[in-house]
């Protein structure tokens, strides 16, 4: 099947190609399909999805696309900090996250070659996937805050007598979304009413979340992305166009849903 046969069907049934795909909305799925076929383009370098692997790398043979595991040992980004210890910091930035083996795409094997092994933080892979250094360096700072805000919560609370126990938890009520402190809980709310659903609403194919700066402001960094990425969707793919537009809407109310009766 050629390319043009292989994106039609795509489109009039799509199947699940991200690890944030789910039931009756296939926003992500357009969305991944639209940044691979930009690294088959050269447009942009790579494409990471913890989609299915049968799935991606079905896509990967019938586009004819570069696509293998990138072995990517995860740390923490450097930070400085005014709430958390500086030993218990140390320890944040040097535990490494278990290895994550992502399936990238890429314009050809050396690129993923050059990467596999070599060690990665959030700011390394907003650079890596082209996101704008603002929002990268916003996403970073909310990461660490979120930390802080556990870190304060763990230790009032009395919840860990070591060091390593203060780090599981740390990570752990970190990365929870609507429970335990209500602090973290009033951010979430506003990353997801503004970074995430902003975003959508105004930047639908990128795939990062915008900063403040970004969502806020005209003519950002993110908008110019947006629009260089939806001119090479419409002129080439304008199916997959209408839809990422389309799937968009889903995923907005989908959001608001989610966080509808979050305390």
């Amino acid at each position: 099947m050629n390319e043009d046969g292989f994106i039609k069907k795509f489109c009039k049934k799509p199947f699940p190609i991200s690890a944030l795909s789910h039931p009756g909305n296939h926003f992500y799925d357009f969305l991944g399909m639209l940044h691979i076929l930009l690294v088959k383009n050269h447009k942009k370098k790579f494409h990471i999805t913890g989609g299915r692997k049968r799935n991606v790398l079905r896509v990967s043979n019938d586009l004819k696309i570069y696509c293998n595991r990138l072995n990517r040992p995860f740390f923490l980004d450097k930070y400085q900090s005014d709430i958390i210890d500086k030993q218990i910091l140390d320890l944040l930035i040097k535990t490494k996250s278990n290895d994550a083996y992502d399936l990238c795409f890429a314009m050809n094997e050396k690129s993923i070659t050059e990467l596999s092994g070599v060690p990665l933080t959030h700011s390394g892979l907003g650079t890596l996937f082209e996101y704008p250094e603002c929002c990268v360096d916003w996403f970073v700072q909310s990461t660490w805050e979120d930390k802080e805000i556990a870190y304060n919560y763990v230790k009032e609370n009395g919840l860990a007598s070591t060091n390593e126990e203060l780090i599981v938890s740390i990570e752990n009520y970190a990365g929870e979304l609507h429970q335990y402190i209500p602090e973290l809980v009033q951010r979430r709310k506003k990353i997801f009413s503004k970074n995430m659903m902003k975003t959508r609403e105004k930047f639908p194919f990128v795939e990062h979340q915008a900063c403040d700066n970004c969502v806020d402001n005209v003519d950002s960094p993110t908008e110019k992305l947006s629009n260089k990425y939806a001119e090479f969707a419409e002129k080439k793919y304008p199916d997959l166009h209408t839809l990422i537009i389309l799937e968009s809407k889903k995923e907005i109310k989908m959001i608001i849903d989610d966080w509808k009766y979050a305390p």
